[in-house]
């Protein structure tokens, strides 16, 4: 994005990344009348997107900037809230490609690298080493052009456990920023997230899984008298999660089927508190806190080590509830998915949610759907030696058209999430 501001007014439409969508509300306006009250007089404007004018600050200049400023606070409390059902923190969006095209309901799926974000048990199935990296787009209008989730992610076997790292991130892009000098910086703020976690499998086809998590967000704001830093951020809160999933074989025949069953609960721990560059905290909140269950049904037929598996089928359920924040009815979320595999090599997915409130990606009490495709490459399947397994995954995520068509233009109908998995299915230790 690139953007010339000044007083701050663009520092508070980054404001709305944090968890509680109240507090960040008050963040957002309480920053912009305080940087209001701290410019000087003979301050400059200097050209932006929101406005032209070079005036000196006077009685016409100033209401100017309250009218400009009044408008992108707008702009901003509109997109926290429609956006809001699911908050937009990189703690709690799902990037990898595979669960977003199956509705986002992978709390009993086994077997994913990327299912840190739903549940640490999910670990557990894993054989050797796997690597996943995944990108999702989030520029659904001008304003956001430049954000964009990525995620990277590692899963390794041990004698012990299988032990996961999931690093997420949130990129706002390129900011060029005044300050009340007139002095332009190029600014880069973000929020990113850590996980580690690891699972364990029983004899009795039991899974335990548990993670620790932090996340960070750094907003890179004007320098003012009170901020000379120009840095506000959030501390480092730890939060845990804890999972389970159970599998029960139905049938071992040529046509062979097993349920899945799973559950979890996330981000219990210490509160989120927001600073100033000098370390004056400006509040706090609690996260957002999840209770996941469902269930999951993989069907294959013919299933071999070692040759091409004709067909597969997975399908999953889910219902997550808030357990803190939102309205009554806004707490619950249920989702499906369906994935077909042909030949270990093809993957069709599809799946949705019923949504619980209006927002960009959904009606309320309405079925929000998404799809997308695969292709795998299983090396050993296919003649060679290395028992190595290329994939390549991508999903889309149409955007609600009432928004599109009530509200405001969008800039796209869709969004996109693409994810490149690389795995070493041996064991290494």
């Amino acid at each position: 994005m690139q953007v010339v501001c000044t007083n701050g007014v663009i520092s508070i439409a980054f404001r709305f990344v944090g968890s509680s969508v109240v507090f960040r509300q008050m963040w957002l306006t309480c920053s912009f009348f305080q940087i209001l009250l701290e410019a000087p007089i003979e301050d400059h404007f200097h050209e932006d997107k929101v406005m032209q004018s070079k005036h000196p600050i006077g009685i016409a200049s100033l209401q100017k900037l309250l009218t400009r400023g009044f408008v992108v606070t707008l702009i901003v409390l509109f997109y926290s809230m429609i956006t809001n059902a699911q908050s937009t923190s990189s703690y709690e969006i799902p990037i990898d490609a595979r669960s977003v095209a199956m509705g986002e309901s992978f709390v009993a799926v086994a077997g994913n690298v990327a299912g840190l974000k739903y549940n640490p048990a999910s670990l557990a199935m894993i054989r050797g080493v796997h690597v996943l990296y995944a990108n999702r787009d989030m520029n659904w209008t001008s304003f956001t052009e430049d954000f964009r989730y990525s995620s990277y992610n590692v899963a390794v076997q041990t004698p012990v456990a299988i032990l996961g790292f999931s690093y997420d991130r949130l990129d706002f892009g390129k900011i060029l920023l005044a300050d009340l000098n007139g002095n332009t910086v190029d600014a880069y703020p973000y929020e990113h997230t850590f996980i580690l976690g690891a699972a364990h499998t029983f004899d009795c086809g039991l899974s335990v899984g548990a993670s620790a998590k932090t996340f960070h967000f750094v907003n890179i704001t004007v320098r003012t008298p009170s901020n000379p830093e120009g840095i506000d951020e959030t501390t480092l809160p730890i939060l845990f999660d804890l999972g389970f999933q159970h599998t029960l074989p139905t049938s071992e025949s040529a046509i062979h089927s097993a349920l899945n069953i799973g559950a979890s609960l996330q981000n219990f721990g210490s509160n989120v508190r927001y600073k100033d560059g000098n370390g004056k905290e400006l509040g706090s909140n609690q996260p957002d806190r999840f209770l996941r269950a469902g269930l999951a049904f993989n069907v294959s037929v013919n299933e071999s080590e070692e040759m091409l598996t004709p067909f597969r089928m997975t399908t999953s359920l889910e219902y997550r509830r808030f357990l803190n924040g939102y309205s009554h009815g806004q707490k619950d979320f249920y989702g499906f998915g369906i994935e077909m595999t042909l030949f270990d090599i093809v993957d069709v997915r599809g799946g949705g949610f019923l949504s619980n409130i209006t927002w960009v990606y959904g009606e309320q009490k309405k079925v929000a759907y998404r799809y997308g495709v695969g292709v795998n490459l299983p090396l050993r399947k296919l003649g060679a030696t290395l028992p190595v397994v290329a994939r390549f995954d991508y999903a889309v995520i149409p955007l609600n058209e009432r928004l599109h068509d009530v509200y405001f233009a969008f800039d796209k109908s869709k969004l996109t999430v693409f994810s490149i998995q690389l795995s070493y299915e041996e064991e290494l230790f």
